[in-house]
């Protein structure tokens, strides 16, 4: 992550000579957690990340996080983004080895992460000769994380 000048906060990941950006900090924290993981079981792990971002003048003030996979089987010149917004901040997290959770977490003085509830999964979804990064709904979530979710799934 650079930590100063024109692309404080950005994350990049550096993969055989392609600089490849994980999400835009525009405003806000930039990465907030990474996970690699083999959700798709083919044998090669994927790296899933959320990332802060300061919201657009629609949404108000504050911070929105968005969500996003690298898998260069799929496609090694970008990340694919979940169709997901956060209203506040979240991060990827793995419970256990077959899933990816997202979790509400706030970020305390010393810049640790503290969960708050678990938003949903993450999940992948095959389309022809590519994959969607897709978000099953946690059906307990309270009603008060609940609406700041952001999606048109």
């Amino acid at each position: 992550m650079v930590v100063q000048g024109i692309f404080e906060n950005e994350a990049f990941l550096i993969r055989r000579g392609l600089v490849i950006q994980l999400g835009e900090a525009a405003g806000g924290k930039g990465l907030i957690a990474a996970v690699v993981l083999d959700i798709d079981e083919d044998g090669k792990a994927e790296l899933f990340f959320t990332y802060s971002t300061g919201l657009s003048p629609q949404l108000g003030s504050g911070m929105q996080s968005r969500t996003g996979m690298y898998d260069p089987a799929y496609d090694e010149e970008r990340v694919i983004e979940a169709n997901l917004v956060y209203l506040g901040t979240a991060a990827v997290t793995t419970k256990d080895a077959a899933f990816v959770s997202l979790d509400a977490v706030e970020i305390d003085d010393e810049g640790e992460l503290q969960f708050i509830d678990t938003l949903g999964q993450l999940f992948l979804e095959k389309t022809g000769a590519g994959v969607s990064l897709k978000f099953h709904l946690n059906p307990d979530l309270p009603t008060d994380l609940r609406r700041n979710i952001l999606t048109n799934e």
